[in-house]
């Protein structure tokens, strides 16, 4: 997919992010995984997560690029346990046999970061 600035605007909008540094780092973290070689894996999508965030949450456990360390609940939803949630990431990543959009949907049911889910599991998508 060519990916353009309109794709990562309005990939944030959906989160309410406008700040145009927030635009740059989105790029950086797009380059970070369209030039990874190889298949995707828990490094690169938690690298992704941590590009995409750096200027959102702090570095401490369940931050950046680390998955949540906490219960969450998503429009009424409760996501999986936070325990749970390396392990649903590895058959996640072991399992990637869907279409990109049903994979996304796969990513956002596990829920596996505090914030930024949506920006990444959108790149994660393209």
């Amino acid at each position: 997919m060519n990916i353009t600035e309109d794709h990562i605007r309005q990939s944030n909008l959906i989160e309410g992010v406008t700040d145009e540094a927030e635009i740059g780092q989105s790029w950086i973290a797009w380059n970070l995984i369209k030039d990874h070689p190889g298949p995707l894996n828990e490094f690169m999508v938690l690298e992704l997560h941590s590009a995409i965030m750096m200027n959102f949450l702090l570095l401490k456990p369940g931050g950046r690029g680390s998955y949540r360390l906490t219960n969450v609940t998503v429009g009424g939803r409760d996501c999986p346990h936070w325990r749970d949630v390396p392990t649903l990431m590895d058959e996640w990543l072991t399992d990637l046999t869907n279409t990109p959009r049903m994979e996304h949907i796969r990513f956002e049911h596990i829920h596996p970061f505090i914030d930024g889910n949506g920006r990444t599991g959108r790149m994660l998508m393209w």
